[in-house]
């Protein structure tokens, strides 16, 4: 790095209010806080939004099963973990603050060149190939079903893609005219009623 900063300790509880003091007044700069567990970066996340509701927050948890064991990680820690490095990825000079614990930082993870490979942004307008689309989703740990109803799946019938995503906190639907996408609306995963037009760009 080429900056460095000895800061000197800090009482706990009040982390996040010295951090919000600091990026204020360093505008140009992002943050990585190593909290001591999930709790601690739940609490510190609600306040900084409290505190810096325009700032970035991304999450990095660490995966939630014993080493070896038989039972895979949720989807939701793995989608919400490929989203955090694609953002660092993608947004490099962007300012953020990464929440996650030493559990996390110390495990393996996915190479640059697999999430660059595999991730995709959806708008209205945009040529992407349907099948190479359902592929993706496969790869990066969605699960097909009939209807869309939880977090992380998602669902094909003729034309149209249902997709419910790990940030969002209701599914889309991407309606396509071969490889171009014509509409995107969220919709309510009980009634699968379409609510409102968006455009994700």
């Amino acid at each position: 790095m080429s900056n460095e900063k000895l800061i000197g300790s800090v009482n706990k509880g009040n982390e996040a209010f010295f951090i919000a003091d600091y990026l204020k007044n360093n505008n140009k700069c992002s943050l990585l806080y190593i909290a001591r567990d999930e709790k601690e970066i739940f609490d510190f996340k609600s306040k900084i939004e409290w505190l810096i509701p325009t700032v970035e927050i991304l999450i990095y948890r660490s995966w939630d099963q014993i080493p070896y064991d038989l039972v895979s990680p949720s989807k939701e820690i793995q989608l919400e973990r490929i989203k955090t490095l694609y953002c660092l990825l993608n947004t490099p000079n962007s300012k953020k603050i990464v929440l996650t614990t030493i559990n996390a930082v110390i495990q393996k993870t996915l190479y640059k060149d697999f999430v660059l490979k595999n991730s995709f942004e959806i708008f209205e307008n945009i040529k992407i190939n349907f099948n190479e689309l359902i592929s993706k989703l496969l790869i990066l740990g969605y699960d097909r079903t009939s209807v869309v109803r939880d977090k992380s799946e998602f669902a094909v019938r003729g034309s149209i893609l249902d997709i419910y995503l790990i940030d969002h906190n209701k599914p889309i639907r991407l309606d396509f005219f071969d490889d171009i996408i014509e509409s995107i609306h969220d919709f309510d995963r009980i009634s699968q009623k379409r609510i409102n037009r968006l455009s994700l760009k």
